[in-house]
């Protein structure tokens, strides 16, 4: 009797356990969506502010010219022109060697959807 009882406080306390931990990850978790929503409502005002103050202030000119001394003259070519390369030697370079050091690595295939994506990528 006693051994019974013994099992059943346990089982008891075990499952209080469970169910203090799934109210605790509950409340991260609604806490976690509600700094989410903040954190996106601001970036969005923010954004928001940014746009309708400085969409006037660009033009073809500013978007084609070049960086120069004269603010009237000056304009963003070269750093867009810039960061696109690096996007593009960037794509050309990793999606090649990651597939490559894939295959050399010897790795065990865990998962499925791994295996499945880089078949479908790599080949």
């Amino acid at each position: 009797m006693t051994e019974t009882s013994t099992s059943q406080d346990t089982d008891g306390a075990i499952l209080g356990l469970i169910r203090r931990a799934r109210r605790h990850d509950l409340l991260f978790a609604f806490a976690g969506l509600v700094v989410m929503f903040v954190a996106s409502a601001m970036l969005i005002a923010l954004m928001a502010d940014l746009a309708i103050r400085g969409l006037g202030y660009i033009d073809w000119q500013f978007m084609t010219s070049f960086p120069s001394r004269k603010p009237e003259d000056a304009g963003i070519l070269s750093a867009w022109v810039g960061t696109a390369s690096v996007m593009l030697v960037t794509a050309v370079v990793a999606g090649p060697s990651g597939c490559r050091s894939r295959r050399l690595s010897g790795r065990v295939r865990t998962e499925k959807l791994d295996d499945r994506f880089h078949r479908d990528q790599c080949h």
